[in-house]
């Protein structure tokens, strides 16, 4: 990938957090341990994010996976990563997510509706 490409992905990725919707539900806090998410990733290094819209983005890093949890604290759906992937990020419409990947050196984009 070109540099202006990944430093356009991650300029996208820090100005994310100061986007601001009038309907969006947005909780800044998530479990740092949390057994559901631990079992999610089946015992394996993860990150979760903010909460949006009742759901948090879960990554697992060894498994190159980005997964929806639900407020019930079930998997909604999971996507496939790039390598080593970081903590995930969301607009907060909960349309689109970001998600770096440290291993190789880019950045997934989700569209977390379709």
């Amino acid at each position: 990938m070109k540099p202006e490409f990944l430093l356009s992905a991650l300029a996208a990725l820090i100005n994310i957090s100061t986007l601001s919707t009038a309907n969006a539900q947005v909780n800044t806090s998530t479990p740092a341990d949390d057994a559901t998410f631990k079992a999610a990733c089946h015992g394996t290094p993860y990150s979760a994010s903010r909460v949006v819209m009742g759901k948090t983005l879960l990554t697992c890093s060894a498994e190159k996976q980005l997964h929806v949890i639900n407020a019930q604290k079930k998997i909604d759906a999971s996507y496939a990563t790039g390598a080593h992937p970081l903590m995930a990020d969301v607009t907060d419409d909960g349309v689109l997510a970001f998600v770096p990947n440290q291993g190789a050196n880019s950045v997934t984009v989700i569209d977390l509706l379709n």
